[in-house]
């Protein structure tokens, strides 16, 4: 029997091989599928997501590297000027007769009452308790700091390290740069105005104390009537004693001409930053100067994620201020420098920070780092850390100057 078959116009088409023509996909076919494409899925995600935890630690690693290299380059910079009295230095002053019987320099500041003002000392160091080379310190860990000395006030009032064990170092020094002095009367001083703004760089617009000197005398002062290219000396506010620059100083001869710099006082210190990250571990530099007649400061976060700063300090192997060799023999902790007389010793300076990244960096396995012998344990909070460390040379303490 011949099969139905159905016209459509011009053409014939066969019932059974419209049903034989018919095609799709299986149940089981559409699992496979399904199956192959999930596994494609997964391995993207995958791929996605290790990229993204490679970029987030190299992300760490970058910003740790960066904070890390600001905050020992701020550091090193003003270390490095520790002692710098114009020029003369702190080496000079201690091999020279006059130093202890003519009164080679004078500090006219209230340095008994005020100890930050205190410019016969020009590095004060305060060593954390409990965090010397072979100790450990747990980072994160709650509880106020304490230091060996103790801390003076003027330290304690700038509330440093928002967990125990970071290092206190405060320097003092002559700035970098003078302005040659042009007059100078029993309370007055005046330079040249055109070369003022050397004295009021790095954020210092109106200095309020200063130091003057001719390479034979030094005298450190608060200055009073601040003007570009002019300052009285006047006896109260932060000075202890009577000052009269025109009894040492000369303006007229060019081989005697005196030169005027800004006097610095500053203090390193890790602290929190509440206006960052809830309270960002902060790398902070504290400036103090004279207000009227008491002291006053100026703190400025410097770096982000500063954890902890250790300092250990290279000493002269001469314990004779008088013939000090410039070799440095040994390194000691800060709760072993407790006079004046160790301090000027003080040659070198080890400098260790221990850094974290802002964010999460994915890191579970950094249980515990070391800087200058000094472990640190750290909280698994997948933060990148690293210790970064370098030795700083004193140089207005080195042999030969």
């Amino acid at each position: 029997m011949n099969p139905k078959r159905v016209y459509n116009g011009d053409h014939a088409v066969s019932g059974l091989g419209r049903r034989a023509g018919a095609s799709g996909l299986s149940l089981v076919e559409l699992m496979i599928a399904l199956l192959i494409g999930t596994i494609l899925l997964i391995g993207l995600v995958q791929i996605f997501s290790a990229s993204r935890e490679a970029y987030r630690l190299s992300e760490g690693l970058s910003r740790v590297q960066e904070n890390s290299r600001f905050a020992l380059d701020y550091m090193q910079r003003d270390i490095r000027m520790a002692g710098h009295w114009g020029c003369v230095n702190d080496q000079a002053m201690t091999q020279s007769e006059k130093f202890y019987a003519n009164g080679f320099y004078q500090m006219h500041l209230k340095s008994a009452t005020e100890p930050a003002l205190n410019f016969s000392q020009s590095i004060d160091v305060f060593e954390a308790d409990n965090s010397a080379p072979g100790d450990t310190v747990a980072i994160g860990a709650t509880g106020a700091g304490t230091w060996s000395p103790t801390i003076p006030a003027y330290l304690s009032s700038l509330s440093p390290a928002p967990t125990a064990g970071s290092d206190i170092i405060v320097i003092r020094y002559l700035s970098a740069q003078g302005v040659p002095v042009t007059e100078v009367g029993p309370d007055l001083i005046k330079t040249d105005a055109t070369k003022w703004s050397v004295l009021t760089q790095e954020g210092v617009a109106t200095p309020s104390l200063f130091g003057i000197s001719d390479c034979t005398y030094l005298d450190v002062f608060q200055g009073s009537g601040v003007t570009a290219g002019s300052l009285t000396v006047s006896a109260g506010g932060m000075n202890a004693t009577g000052f009269d620059p025109s009894s040492r100083y000369s303006a007229s001869e060019e081989s005697t001409r005196s030169t005027l710099y800004r006097a610095e006082v500053i203090a390193y210190y890790v602290s929190s930053n509440a206006n960052v990250n809830e309270g960002e571990p902060t790398l902070y530099r504290a400036r103090f100067q004279a207000s009227g007649g008491a002291l006053a400061s100026t703190s400025e976060p410097l770096v982000e994620g500063i954890e902890n700063i250790q300092l250990i300090y290279g000493q002269d192997e001469s314990a004779d201020l008088s013939d000090l060799t410039g070799r440095i023999t040994r390194y000691v902790t800060g709760n072993s420098i407790m006079t004046q007389e160790q301090s000027l010793r003080i040659g070198a300076v080890k400098l260790a920070v221990l850094a974290r990244s802002r964010e999460r960096a994915s890191v579970s396995d950094q249980n515990t780092l070391e800087g200058l012998g000094t472990r640190f344990t750290v909280p698994t909070d997948g933060r990148y850390r690293a210790v970064y460390e370098t030795t700083i040379a004193v140089r207005n303490r080195l042999y030969g100057n």
